[in-house]
């Protein structure tokens, strides 16, 4: 998966100089282990540890991506910036980026909205593109599905991110014995992920995206 979202970002910035990027993910070592792979590639990204180093990524995010060694880039300013998903509700605008890139799939479909929502604000003027990242015959692959299943019963226009008091994660809140039998499932579906909403090779994979020199 770390090599589909790198060639991904790769894509993306060849495509347009201009475009920017924001990487949400919901742990932290998936956060660790692809800012290592853009390093290795090139790309000057920010990345911030903790709140008081996500907010420093925000505001001088060519400092931030220096600091993590991801200098040496063409551009003076990052073009990617990587979140824990737990920032995504911030209340943030960052409608300088124009794609939104999902390392994994969410339980919870307003927190997704939320995460993918801090770049369709006001004052955004360009298109903006949601990348979803799903390992097919995984667990993700059903967690995609019942977060979709989710979407469809709930009104996403008013929605926010279910969090109940001593709740260990937003995520795990209102999960039934249903669900949990859903998650733990092995009965995989025909395409992976394409049945669970992205067609295989379109958002979780690189199939079509040509030749991509990536370092590894």
């Amino acid at each position: 998966k770390v090599e589909a979202i790198v060639r991904r970002l790769l894509l993306l910035l060849q495509l347009d100089p201009a475009h920017k990027v924001i990487v949400f993910s919901s742990w932290l070592d998936v956060l660790d282990i692809l800012s290592h792979a853009l390093t290795i590639n090139g790309v000057l990204h920010a990345f911030g540890r903790g709140r008081k180093g996500f907010l420093q990524a925000l505001e001088h995010p060519a400092a931030a991506a220096g600091a993590a060694g991801a200098g040496g880039a063409c551009h003076a300013r990052p073009r990617v910036l990587l979140m824990l998903v737990a920032h995504g509700a911030a209340g943030l605008n960052l409608t300088e980026a124009q794609h939104v890139v999902l390392a994994e799939p969410l339980l919870d479909p307003a927190q997704e909205l939320q995460a993918t929502g801090r770049v369709s604000r006001f004052g955004q003027t360009a298109t903006t593109h949601v990348h979803r990242f799903v390992v097919q015959h995984t667990v993700e692959e059903n967690v995609a599905r019942l977060s979709r299943q989710r979407a469809t019963a709930m009104d996403m226009s008013a929605a926010v991110p279910a969090k109940r008091p001593g709740a260990g994660s937003s995520e795990a809140a209102d999960l039934t014995v249903a669900d949990v039998a859903a998650l733990l499932s092995s009965k995989w579906s025909e395409g992976g992920g394409g049945d669970a909403g992205w067609p295989a090779g379109a958002d979780g994979g690189v199939a079509g995206e040509g030749p991509v020199e990536l370092q590894v």
